[in-house]
């Protein structure tokens, strides 16, 4: 998933287990061939974890910084980067499905992806409409990652179960 500034969603993968590896994700995506064709915009910039590959229209931090002038440079990604953090925190506060306090997604993988496109597609109407936001930073710090691995390894054991049990499961 990667967000602009003001915290909207310009794009989100959601069709790939949490196990898969983000460069994976990233060179099987849609804004890649986007960027790679049209290019950033002007004094734009994207940020990236040390997941993805390195390429000319994406920042990643340094491994091992080597001088000051490095580490300050992963200070200052790392700050700016958490933006996306809190954008994940956003989406679980406003749609608590999403959260784990809701209990996992126990649908199939078809269905948890329109879920989450539809969240994502929900958090920025709402941006783009400027409705108010009712959740402090603090509640967005605490909330967490979203545990798309945990959700798709309980969709997993639901079919094991389904398969070797002759009693109804949860499924959409």
């Amino acid at each position: 998933m990667f967000c602009d500034s003001n915290r909207k969603i310009i794009d989100v993968v959601a069709q790939y287990r949490g196990s898969v590896h983000d460069s994976f994700i990233y060179n099987n995506c849609g804004l890649r061939r986007f960027l790679h064709s049209a290019g950033l915009p002007r004094n734009s910039w994207l940020l990236s974890d040390k997941g993805y590959p390195l390429e000319h229209c994406l920042l990643k931090p340094f491994r091992n910084p080597n001088n000051d002038m490095e580490e300050r440079y992963n200070i200052a990604h790392r700050h700016t980067r958490n933006l996306i953090e809190r954008v994940f925190g956003i989406l679980k506060l406003d749609w608590r499905i999403l959260h784990d306090s809701g209990g996992n997604l126990l649908y199939k993988p078809s269905k948890v992806i329109k879920i989450i496109i539809c969240c994502v597609m929900l958090h920025n109407i709402r941006k783009a409409h400027n409705f108010p936001e009712e959740y402090n930073e603090y509640d967005i710090q605490d909330v967490g990652n979203i545990n798309a691995e945990q959700i798709n390894d309980n969709i997993e054991d639901k079919k094991f179960q389904k398969g070797r049990s002759s009693s109804p499961t949860v499924s959409a």
